[in-house]
């Protein structure tokens, strides 16, 4: 009896280390694939954001975020108007651009990336303002969609800044 005993203390015993074992796997390939999506600026892009940046807090972090919850909505929707489509093209390209000035002020340093981002940060909330107007058809609409991709912030060059 005690032989039975133990064998089924056994059996729990290993199905709980199994049990435990399959949701680490489980959480890891979650957050793996948490990490991918969270670099995707849209659908159909190449991340190109480091792996890091799913769970950061820098500003450019942060700000590379904000593109991506504003452009969501984009793509929540079932227009196939032509200009809905062209606006949301234009604005894939731009924020693109964006993005990588983005990664490009996170390598560079604190005082250079400082010049840009407060421009990024301007731009990112015109188009967060931008997109419900696309999405409600205003007639406003495509005008501004040309106004912001137009407005892009460069990266000032070293010594060039103004």
């Amino acid at each position: 009896m005690s032989i039975l005993l133990m064998a089924l203390v056994a059996m729990v015993f290993l199905g709980v280390i199994g049990g435990a074992v399959a949701l680490t796997v489980a959480l890891v390939r979650s957050s793996r694939s948490q990490s991918r999506s969270a670099a995707v600026l849209h659908p159909g892009h190449t991340p190109t954001a480091p792996p890091g940046w799913a769970l950061g807090h820098d500003p450019e972090v942060r700000l590379y975020r904000r593109m991506q919850h504003a452009m969501a909505p984009l793509y929540s929707v079932a227009i196939t108007d032509g200009a809905f489509l062209d606006s949301r093209v234009r604005l894939e390209l731009a924020v693109a651009q964006v993005g990588s000035q983005l990664m490009a002020c996170s390598a560079a340093d604190r005082s250079y990336a400082g010049a840009i981002l407060p421009a990024i940060d301007a731009w990112i909330t015109r188009l967060e303002t931008v997109i419900p107007r696309i999405l409600t058809g205003a007639p406003t609409a495509p005008t501004e969609v040309d106004e912001l991709v137009t407005a892009l912030p460069g990266v000032p060059l070293r010594g060039h800044e103004t």
